[in-house]
């Protein structure tokens, strides 16, 4: 069912933002949500005051030292410089690596994910839109790119594109938006059919405006949860490319290429260069996608009430 707001505007009923389904305070699902808000809130604010909290610059080459390499955790170097975390083969302070490469591993994934989005809302609001053909073509398009795994796709296009920041948004960016296209797709060809659409179109408005004022916000709850895991599953894949050597620069390392410079040590004893970013990297992933199924319940409970 849908209705008129008050300014006019044709608006579903019963969207996700009116209508959660919510915890009572002092609940387990509350306390959960609360446990899980803050510790995002925490990795998020750490990675954007990353280098005003970090009390070491990583990426500044000219200030790394290799007699400070592979200190252990809560020791002091030379200069008295406490390293909480231990350091590196290379010298950094793991805090402030792990600072630093959370900020350039969200940051990937998130603009990889972000064009994803873009890419498979207009490819699936057209097809829906458009339907016939053009319909058609899209969807088979979709079909065989989710016919290969998505590390093989971005595998592929990392060995013609070369490394790089840049090289990986647009892996995740390809890799992901055939996932967006058949989720819009598949909602917009739903909400074509209600009556508000209807109305709309007997109102004379124009393709872009019912597209853009009325379509696309009744198709936004279940992108929203898409994206919210394909955020996910975009910072396991940057980091994965990382691992292997196939992502960021050396020189800028993500938290994937510090787990890897870190393992050939873990059999030394030295465990802490693979082991404080591997915990930040499940701690990341965890909380993203708690959160993506959160919002899911939301959402399957305000279509619930529909």
């Amino acid at each position: 069912m849908s209705r008129y707001g008050r300014s006019g505007t044709l608006v579903a009923s019963g969207t996700p933002g009116r209508s959660g389904t919510g915890h009572r305070a002092g609940s387990p699902g509350y306390a959960s949500g609360l446990t899980i808000a803050i510790v995002a809130g925490v990795l998020l604010g750490a990675a954007i005051a990353a280098p005003w909290l970090a009390p070491q610059d990583p990426y500044d080459l000219a200030s790394l030292r290799l007699d400070h390499a592979r200190l252990a955790p809560l020791t002091r170097d030379e200069d008295g410089t406490l390293h909480l975390l231990g350091s590196d083969d290379q010298g950094r302070d793991m805090l402030s690596a792990i600072l630093y490469g959370l900020r350039v591993s969200l940051g990937v994934a998130g603009a990889g994910t972000a064009l994803a989005l873009a890419v498979g809302l207009a490819a699936g609001l057209g097809a829906a839109w458009r339907g016939g053909r053009l319909e058609a073509l899209i969807m088979r398009v979709v079909d065989l790119q989710l016919s290969f795994p998505t590390i093989l796709v971005a595998l592929m296009l990392i060995a013609a594109l070369g490394q790089g920041p840049d090289k990986v948004i647009i892996a995740i960016a390809v890799s992901q938006w055939a996932y967006h296209a058949r989720t819009v797709r598949s909602t917009a060809a739903t909400e074509l059919r209600r009556d508000y659409i209807a109305a709309a179109r007997g109102l004379a408005l124009p393709a872009w405006r019912i597209l853009i004022g009325h379509l696309l916000p009744n198709c936004l709850a279940p992108v929203v949860v898409l994206a919210t895991a394909q955020m996910a599953a975009a910072i396991s894949l940057e980091a994965t490319l990382s691992f292997l050597g196939l992502g960021v620069p050396v020189t800028r390392p993500s938290l994937g290429l510090l787990i890897a410079n870190g393992a050939q040590y873990v059999f030394a004893g030295q465990y802490w260069m693979s082991l404080w970013p591997g915990l930040v990297l499940l701690a990341t992933i965890v909380v993203i996608q708690h959160t993506g199924e959160q919002f899911g319940r939301a959402v399957a409970g305000g279509v619930s009430r529909r």
